[in-house]
């Protein structure tokens, strides 16, 4: 049993890091599109944002606030998973035929 949750655990990791190597320099397809169709002058910009242009903290390099951002959507994923998958368990669905 152990053995899986290591095997899980480097599974993950590794995947982590490829994802991280690998990632795009504008991940934002909408504004890349925006750039190349020249209209992003257009853009309006929010008030608040909770990751705006995916920073954590302005004073740590831009790929320490990456790795962040991105640790921190998929921690935010993860827990949006389990509360919908136990929501689920919940509220099975009730078997239309004996209703």
């Amino acid at each position: 049993m152990k053995a899986s949750r290591y095997l899980l655990l480097f599974t993950v990791l590794i995947l982590l890091v490829l994802g991280i190597a690998y990632s795009s320099s504008m991940p934002d397809g909408l504004e890349t599109v925006a750039r190349k169709l020249h209209f992003i002058s257009a853009e309006r910009s929010l008030n608040w944002s909770l990751l705006k242009s995916y920073q954590i903290c302005e004073k740590l390099p831009e790929v320490v606030n990456h790795i962040l951002s991105a640790l921190v959507g998929s921690i935010v994923l993860l827990f949006m998973s389990f509360g919908i998958a136990r929501l689920r368990e919940s509220n099975p669905q009730k078997d239309k035929g004996n209703s």
